[in-house]
This record gives C-alpha cells, sequence and structure tokens, in this order.
C-alpha cells in the first residue's frame, strides 16, 4: 500500500488443506469493496523430487493439491466476479518442467494440465466471455525461495522482478501459452526444434538431473543458513 497506494488485502490460505480453504478465501472475498478485474493463479511448487516410483501418495496428494487444484477452483470462484466487472483478465502459472519431467513426473503434469485448461478456456471465452482474457505463462528457472535463492544471472535463472515486467510487458500478446522470459523462450526453440527427435529425450533428462541437484543443494544450503 506505502509503494504503489493502493489499497490491499491479504489473505493468508494454505492450498493443501483442499476445500475448507476455499470457504474460508470466499468468505474474506465478500469483505472486497469494489470490481475484481484480474486473477492471476500463481499457486504451487514441488516439494519432491526424484523417481515418481518412490514417491509417497501423500505428496502425490498434496502436489496436486498445491498446484493444478488451486488455478481450478480460483478461477471458478472468481470468474463471477469476473463477468460482472464485465472485462477482466487471467493469468495461469505453469512451467518448463512440462518438457520432459524427468524427477518432477507429478509436478509437470500437474502444469502440463494448467497449458491444456487455459487453451481450453481461451476457446470457450472468444464465444462466451469475450471480454475475458486468459493466458498461461511457462516460466523457467527464476531466482526465489522455493529453489532456494539460485543466484539469478539475467539469463538460464531470471530474477523475479526481470520476470515480472516481461510477463506484464507481454500479458495478451503471442496466443494462449507463451514462454515470457526472453532465454526460457530460447531453450524451448532450441530443444523443441534444432534437436533431433530421438535425441530430446535424453537432453531433457540430463538438464532435468543437473537442474535437481542445483535446486537441492541451495535449497539445504538456504535452509542452513535461515
Amino acid at each position: 500500500e506505502k509503494l504503489f497506494g493502493v489499497r490491499t488485502k491479504v489473505i493468508s490460505a494454505d492450498f493443501s488443506k483442499g476445500n475448507s480453504t476455499y470457504d474460508e478465501i470466499a468468505a474474506d472475498l465478500k469483505s472486497i469493496e469494489g470490481p475484481v478485474s484480474v486473477l492471476i493463479n500463481n499457486v504451487g511448487g514441488e516439494t519432491a523430487t526424484g523417481y515418481w516410483t518412490d514417491m509417497a501418495l501423500e505428496e502425490e496428494e498434496r502436489t496436486h493439491l498445491t498446484n493444478s487444484a488451486p488455478t481450478f477452483r480460483m478461477t471458478r470462484m472468481l470468474l463471477p466476479l469476473l463477468k460482472k466487472a464485465n472485462h477482466g483478465r487471467i493469468l495461469n502459472i505453469a512451467s518448463q518442467a512440462t518438457l520432459c519431467g524427468a524427477f518432477f513426473a507429478v509436478y509437470a503434469a500437474e502444469k502440463a494440465r494448467i497449458i491444456q485448461f487455459t487453451r481450453a478456456l481461451n476457446e470457450e471465452f472468444c464465444v462466451c466471455l469475450p471480454r475475458v482474457q486468459i493466458q498461461c505463462h511457462i516460466l523457467g528457472m527464476v531466482s526465489t525461495e522455493g529453489v532456494g535463492f539460485i543466484p539469478a544471472n539475467g539469463i538460464n535463472v531470471a530474477s523475479a522482478d526481470g520476470l515480472v515486467r516481461s510477463a506484464v510487458d507481454q500479458y495478451g500478446s503471442g496466443g494462449p501459452v507463451i514462454t515470457p522470459w526472453w532465454f526460457h523462450a530460447f531453450q524451448q526453440w532450441l530443444l523443441m526444434t534444432l534437436i533431433p527427435v530421438e535425441l530430446a529425450p535424453k537432453l531433457f533428462h540430463l538438464f532435468a538431473r543437473i537442474e535437481n541437484k542445483s535446486v537441492i543443494d541451495h535449497r539445504a544450503a538456504f535452509a542452513h543458513n535461515h
């Protein structure tokens, strides 16, 4: 509020609790005055990495509850308010993990679900809600607490501020699903167009192993220091 002069209401929620969380949010939303015209579905994250066969069923369910489920449920909850405002923007967040998914099988599947959900709603909204725009942004590595604050380098690891500026600048352009950070987009183009089909999965697998180890190392260091 002090930085931008905008009245702000913060609602704390634990999406891993499931249905009860949405009841609490819906109750809090009733106290908000004025129209709602923007929804950013950025709930997500993975805590379990490694082989899917070693993943506990409880962790698999938690990954679902904290990734695609909030995108579906919050969109359903807020859509009547966007319709009432007669315009709106919905931004869903997905991940480059969908390109491979090795060692992130459930997380990657959850993000792929968000991508297809966005594409489907984009087609539906063109007919029934033309003034409500929906888009999905696919992100690669970003320097946040979730990855132990791996240092941003402006290339393959984006800073949070830099990514947000890029996402805002590009929202609404390029179709229903885009990759807003320039190097992440370049990575996808390179791997999807120039690398032979039979070699691409092996490279995806290699990159996943390298990034997985880097994330684990930085998380451990961050937790030790804090």
